[in-house]
Formats: structure tokens, C-alpha cells, sequence
């Protein structure tokens, strides 16, 4: 059975990332209407290791980013980020401790490219 009030919670929370999810999407349509697209699909994993809202919507944006065909940094990221930047960078680095997120070839220490990692190797 399904548990209305943790479901609305849960929705609430997410309502802003939704939007702004909604927005990359809607930018880019025809990519995301490409289901053979190199990007990255969603895992379903990523709702059950008891991360925050906060680490979760990250790890959507960046979905949603790399299906784009857009490098994931923290400048294309912080441009649909709904918080501050620090905010940004502590979740950057949350991903990264849970190996759901790597740093790629470094171009600029400043502005590091993120590749998304094979969800066999999350922690």
C-alpha cells in the first residue's frame, strides 16, 4: 500500500528540482526524446542508499544533464543548481565519496569535468 502522506512529502521536496529538470528537458527536446542517446540512464538505485534530497537531486541533474550530450561541471550545473554554489560543491563531493560521480581529465582544477560512474561501483 502506498503511503500518502510520505508520497506527498517526498514530492514536495523534490518540486523545485522537478522544475528545473523540466526546464533542461524542455531546452533540449530532442535529446531527450532520443532513447538510444550515449548518455546515462537513471538508476533506481540511487533512491534507496538514504542520501539526502539535496544529494539525490544532484545526482538527477547530472542525469539529465549528461543526456543533453553536455559535459557535467560545476558552472553547467550551477546554471539549473537551485542553491548556492557551496551548497553545489558539498554535493559534488558527496557524489564522489559514493563513487557516483568521478572527476574526468582534469582541464581546470576550477572547473573539473564529472563523468557518471557504472552503478556496480557505487558505495
Amino acid at each position: 500500500m502506498i503511503d500518502k502522506e510520505n508520497t506527498l512529502h517526498i514530492l514536495t521536496e523534490y518540486a523545485p528540482f522537478i522544475r528545473s529538470l523540466a526546464d533542461i528537458m524542455g531546452d533540449n527536446q530532442e535529446n531527450s526524446m532520443n532513447h538510444n542517446s550515449a548518455g546515462p540512464a537513471m538508476s533506481q538505485k540511487i533512491f534507496s542508499m538514504n542520501l539526502s534530497v539535496e544529494t539525490v537531486s544532484l545526482y538527477l541533474l547530472c542525469c539529465a544533464v549528461a543526456d543533453t550530450g553536455t559535459a557535467i561541471t560545476g558552472t553547467t550545473l550551477q546554471d539549473k543548481w537551485n542553491g548556492s554554489r557551496s551548497g553545489l560543491e558539498q554535493e559534488l563531493r558527496r557524489l564522489e565519496e559514493k563513487n557516483i560521480l568521478c572527476r574526468g581529465d582534469v582541464k581546470s582544477e576550477e572547473d573539473p569535468v564529472y563523468q557518471m560512474v557504472d552503478e556496480k561501483k557505487w558505495r
